[in-house]
């Protein structure tokens, strides 16, 4: 571990995690160990060159889990996105420089609307959708399911606590790591590998990304695009089963927050972190609006093809209980232009 910090204020992150992964080889237990190799096993993703194509593609939806560039310590600051409002905390500023801030806000409904014009989209203008597809599932989930298992490693000491000093963060005084912060990044990555769940559930794949005949994807008999692969169903189902435990990660996080009774002046997260206007505490409201959508009907509002202010009832989580089998079942009115292509009503 002593080794593994030297190399993280070297800006050795690689040397870091197999330091990190030497030293659970000898106990496997040990808290910092488990914590190392997790938070640099996520950060390594951008050194995967199949993986770092998608860091531009995704990274404004599903949470700043990518780094945005070397420095020494773990990270150069991510600087805040111009138009935020939000207040900035000593933890958000922390987690920016280790590239493990999460988004403002987790706005479920809004975020499955822009998922969905995603779909559309890699029908009118893909993406390799089945390469994507294949590195989330194959390199993606994976190396965020060992970074969530060797967090649940150092859930099972609630004392612990971590302190590392300037030299190995590069921020300006000793930054305390304890059980509020572990069980934050869990959540952070619970409501990442849910996001990327429902990306691998449907088949999306075309004949050729030169040009598509749109309108074949939707009329040609046998046409398999749009369809739950085989494992969907188990994707949608594992994807809300993660934003849940993201949910149930943030409350314990804050509930350890809260009853932190030491000096919090050098804590990653202090109990003003959950202030009103923090990046945390925006996270942590997004999340409550999610469980929400997640476990019961919510109203939506919209506006209609009238131009009035209208709502729905809306039922999320059947979405993930009951999927849909074919997505054309439920694409909204729509026709073909002369060029096969898919043109909303």
């Amino acid at each position: 571990v002593a080794l593994a910090e030297q190399a993280i204020a070297s800006g050795d992150i690689t040397g870091a995690n197999q330091h990190f992964k030497n030293a659970l080889t000898k106990d496997s237990s040990n808290p910092e160990a488990n914590l190392g190799a997790a938070v640099t096993e996520i950060y390594l993703l951008q050194d995967d060159p199949d993986v770092s194509g998608l860091i531009d593609l995704f990274g404004g939806n599903i949470g700043t889990l990518f780094p945005a560039g070397r420095g020494p310590g773990l990270a150069a600051p991510a600087p805040p996105p111009a138009e935020s409002p939000l207040r900035s905390s000593r933890a958000s500023d922390a987690l920016a420089r280790m590239n493990l801030a999460p988004q403002a806000r987790y706005d479920f409904l809004g975020n499955a609307g822009a998922l969905f014009r995603f779909l559309l989209r890699a029908a009118a203008d893909p993406p390799p959708i089945a390469a994507i597809q294949d590195v989330i599932r194959l390199k993606v989930l994976p190396r965020l399911s060992y970074a969530e298992a060797r967090l649940q490693v150092v859930e099972g000491d609630p004392s612990f606590t971590w302190v590392l000093p300037p030299s190995v963060t590069g921020l300006a005084s000793n930054l305390e790591v304890d059980m509020a912060d572990v069980l934050l990044l869990d959540a952070m990555i619970n409501t990442v590998q849910g996001t990327l769940e429902i990306l691998i559930a449907y088949n999306l794949d075309v004949p050729s990304y030169s040009y598509v005949n749109v309108e074949s994807l939707f009329t040609t008999p046998g046409s398999e695009w749009g369809t739950l692969y085989p494992d969907g169903s188990s994707q949608l189902s594992g994807a809300r089963a993660d934003w849940l435990t993201a949910i149930t990660r943030m409350d314990a996080a804050a509930a350890s927050v809260l009853a932190e009774t030491d000096d919090q002046s050098d804590d990653l997260m202090p109990v003003d972190a959950l202030g009103t206007g923090t990046e945390i505490a925006e996270f942590r409201a997004g999340l409550m609006e999610l469980q929400t959508a997640l476990t019961g009907p919510v109203y939506v509002r919209f506006t209609n093809r009238y131009a009035a202010a209208d709502s729905e009832r809306v039922d999320a989580q059947a979405f993930f209980t009951d999927p849909i089998p074919d997505l054309r079942m439920v694409v909204p009115d729509h026709s073909f232009d002369l060029n096969h292509q898919f043109v909303p009503n």
